[in-house]
């Protein structure tokens, strides 16, 4: 499971392996399907780059607040940082927030009054 988890051991226990397993035919390519090309192939990786947020980074950017759980098992931590570090390159105002034990699109992200406050803050700057 590591290349569904991330190799964290809070992902383990999560349904990703009875989802994949159970419920997806074995001949079901899920990168045809998302992409239209076969995984690993030229065009797959033409077109995955040109949908890949980090490679459209541009002056033009507006500017970004992120936030992450680390105990995210769909989202690498290194990928919100590598995001992150190419907006700064860009001097694009942007922030990682960082929710400690939280996973992925946990409902803290919006019913948590101090980043509904950091939210509202950096709107009021930014816009």
């Amino acid at each position: 499971m590591t290349a569904t988890t991330n190799a964290q051991p809070q992902c383990e226990a999560t349904n990703w392996a009875n989802v994949t397993q159970a419920d997806i035919p074995q001949d079901f390519d899920l990168s045809a399907y998302a992409v239209g090309e076969k995984y690993g192939s030229p065009a797959f990786i033409k077109k995955t780059t040109a949908l890949s947020p980090i490679y459209r980074v541009s002056k033009d950017t507006p500017p970004t607040l992120m936030f992450y759980g680390n105990n995210d098992c769909v989202v690498a931590h290194e990928q919100s940082v590598r995001y992150l570090k190419k907006l700064q390159a860009y001097q694009i105002p942007s922030e990682l927030v960082i929710l400690e034990g939280e996973g992925h699109a946990t409902p803290k992200f919006w019913t948590t009054p101090a980043y509904q406050d950091k939210v509202l803050a950096f709107l009021k700057t930014y816009l």
